[in-house]
């Protein structure tokens, strides 16, 4: 298992046991380390989350024990006949949870060849790390948490052409642990008003519209900050979910989005983002998102769950 990933999957590992205990069911979360455990059995739920298994057995091995098994899916569904991807084959898991529209949308084009797919995106994290209000006299910065690699170093390179993006941009990529984050979100950098840009990967521009800018599950670990945020361009269902949350534009269009919030008043600023602020926390609530996608009649049919977060 690698361990690294613990912090990059926590959004997704904490929408699905809060939005389970949200629903009344008090789920045994445990780290597998390629072991069935033997309080599995027949009528459990087993969560996978993370990308592609190489130890498609195991998951094999929950399925012959009775158990649902659920791939919560974390990456663009990108691959060439991904409808024939078989480490997502129906032998393996009764279902795929995806973290986006986009995606979704094209797994569920695959005619059957793959198990069922259900949005459930990213949640909102209680007693995550805060960012501090806004402050007149700050410096102003705009971040990327993230790697600029994946075709976004092209988008980027085009918003530091802008007068007023370039002097404020920065990014941030090497924070592997929820300790490392509550030190830079905390204490690093104080004296500083930090907005969230996002963008996707492969980026492109214009945007196409098409079902590869699904909204990443980054969004909860930003927008749990309570923190501003403005994406690139996405898959208009995922912007749809997201709507008046944060800010969608194109690469060339983010000078323009960020002026009119810099053109706001501190205050007003603060405003704006304890109005979205509210507006998350309700919508992305976990046991919400579980309650949208239906996941509420699994449970009443067998409210036994078992949660892994097998790497």
């Amino acid at each position: 298992p690698n361990k690294a990933l613990l912090f990059m999957y926590k959004m997704l590992v904490q929408t699905v046991v809060d939005g389970f205990e949200g629903l009344g069911v008090t789920p045994v979360f445990m780290h597998v380390d390629y072991i069935i455990p033997n309080t599995t059995t027949a009528g459990d739920f087993v969560v996978w989350v993370g990308s592609d298994i190489k130890r498609t057995d195991l998951m094999i091995q929950f399925r012959q024990r009775g158990c649902y098994t659920i791939l919560y899916q974390t990456e663009l569904v990108n691959k060439p006949n991904y409808c024939h991807e078989p480490t997502w084959s129906k032998d393996i898991y009764n279902e795929i949870w995806d973290y986006g529209w986009g995606n979704v949308e094209l797994l569920r084009r695959c005619g059957g060849s793959l198990p069922p797919a259900r949005y459930v995106p990213a949640g909102y994290l209680k007693n995550w790390p805060k960012l501090p209000p806004f402050k007149e006299g700050n410096v102003e910065k705009i971040v990327f948490f993230g790697s600029l690699d994946f075709n976004r170093m092209g988008c980027w390179s085009r918003m530091l052409k802008s007068p007023l993006l370039q002097p404020k941009l920065s990014s941030v990529y090497n924070i592997w642990k929820l300790e490392q984050f509550v030190e830079y979100i905390e204490k690093k950098e104080e004296g500083v008003n930090r907005i969230w840009v996002n963008i996707h990967k492969w980026c492109r521009y214009p945007h196409h519209g098409n079902n590869s800018d699904a909204l990443e599950p980054r969004m909860s670990v930003l927008l749990s900050t309570k923190g501003l945020l403005v994406s690139d361009r996405s898959f208009w269902k995922d912007e749809f979910s997201y709507r008046d949350i944060l800010d969608f534009a194109e690469i060339d269009d983010m000078e323009k989005t960020f002026a009119r919030i810099y053109q706001l008043s501190i205050a007003d600023r603060q405003k704006l983002l304890n109005t979205r602020w509210e507006l998350y926390k309700k919508r992305f609530n976990p046991p919400q998102l579980l309650k949208n996608a239906n996941v509420h009649l699994l449970l009443e049919e067998n409210p036994r769950v078992v949660l892994s977060d097998v790497k």
